[in-house]
């Protein structure tokens, strides 16, 4: 698992698998997820609510790009999709 620390925010990772980023006061990031070979799904948490956003789909990239939904603390958190093929 790596981490990094910023300023702005956090990110923890199991590259290719799993990455949760924080950020303190929301704003646009890029995030290194080409590790992947599958397509993640993310979500928004907002940790002043509770909730959660509508999933959506994450093309893996050498720089995938996030804006937070408005400028207050939120975190981002993608995960490979399940695959749903039944052998």
């Amino acid at each position: 698992m790596g981490s990094y620390h910023a300023q702005e925010g956090d990110c923890l990772a199991q590259p290719g698998l799993e990455y949760v980023v924080y950020l303190r006061f929301g704003g646009s990031f890029r995030l290194n997820t080409s590790q992947s070979t599958s397509p993640l799904n993310g979500r928004w948490y907002n940790p002043r609510t509770g909730e959660w956003s509508e999933p959506f789909d994450v093309t893996p990239a050498r720089a995938a790009s996030f804006s937070c939904p408005d400028d207050k603390d939120w975190a981002l958190h993608l995960k490979v999709k399940q695959s749903t093929k039944r052998q």
